[in-house]
């Protein structure tokens, strides 16, 4: 694994993007879907250790849609 990736769940994932107004909208299964208004939404698996590239992807999206660096995001989740 990168160094410059923490190793998450999918709990503390939630809880950042919904610490920037994302609203859960639904579940089925396993997946979480997470919506801000209309501009942005994002999927979160319930999965113990969230992946390197899942991180990724959903870091990138919350960045692009709040105009926050991904750096920040990842100081807050460490």
């Amino acid at each position: 694994m990168s160094g410059k990736y923490p190793v998450v769940s999918w709990r503390e994932l939630a809880k950042l993007v919904e610490s920037y107004g994302y609203v859960l909208k639904s579940q089925r299964g396993s997946h979480m879907k997470f919506v801000l208004g209309k501009r942005s939404m994002i999927v979160i698996p319930k999965h113990k250790v969230i992946s390197i590239g899942v991180l990724r992807s959903v870091l990138k999206k919350v960045s692009d849609a709040v105009n926050v660096p991904v750096d920040k995001l990842l100081k807050e989740l460490r």
